[in-house]
């Protein structure tokens, strides 16, 4: 719905030129008329030459009687609910296609961003080939081992803002703490992987290590 299809109700009077103290009949709106209760129940008792269960708004009557002014009031409140409720949901119907170019927008950024910080890192060398690089210790925790009640060491090193992540059990890698710098010669790369949108090397075999500058 927008606000070109939305016509507003317009207030007609339900009683023209009738005196608002004239008394008119209303057909019950709890039992639609009939004059008994639609409910599954099991009282029943008579009023107005019925029987049964009859409608406890109107007592079995089906309608009741109200002054016309009460009548005119009531259906300008219906009339007015009627146009706010449509009102609500014109305003709902137009706004939804900000929502939806907001959504577009911010997750085109958010790609956009991720490519770039994707872009901005590297591999080093090709899957099963072997490398040599210098980093500085970014990340270096002692994590459980394979053998039951081992340990290995998780280092993560920074090569000119790319990641190398491998794991070791050699004595260097329980040395070495964050910031220290260490040069790695023969490593095997076992995998190339992408964390936190920045490039991975997982490297991995026998290679050699050099503590290159220890942090004080």
């Amino acid at each position: 719905m927008s606000e070109s299809t939305y016509t507003p109700r317009v207030y007609v009077d339900p009683f023209p030129g009738v005196n608002g103290n004239e008394r008119v009949k209303e057909t019950c709106g709890k039992c639609g008329g009939s004059g008994y209760y639609n409910a599954p129940s099991g009282y029943s008792w008579s009023a107005n030459g019925k029987r049964g269960t009859l409608c406890f708004d109107c007592n079995g009557a089906g309608f009741y009687s109200a002054k016309v002014s009460s009548v005119r009031a009531r259906v300008r409140r219906e009339v007015k609910r009627h146009n706010e409720a449509m009102e609500a949901m014109a305003a709902q119907a137009l706004a939804r296609p900000i929502y939806l170019l907001g959504d577009v927008i911010r997750q085109a950024q958010e790609k956009f961003a991720s490519e770039r910080k994707l872009s901005s890192t590297q591999w080093f060398g090709e899957e099963g080939g072997q490398i040599d690089v210098t980093g500085k210790v970014v990340v270096a925790m002692t994590v459980d081992g394979y053998a039951y009640g081992s340990t290995q060491r998780f280092i993560v090193l920074d090569v000119d803002g790319s990641s190398v992540v491998l794991y070791s059990s050699a004595k260097w890698a329980y040395e070495v703490d964050k910031g220290d710098e260490v040069s790695i010669f023969g490593a095997t790369v076992k995998a190339h992987t992408i964390r936190n949108d920045q490039k991975q090397t997982k490297i991995a075999g026998r290679y050699r290590t050099e503590v290159t500058a220890v942090t004080v």
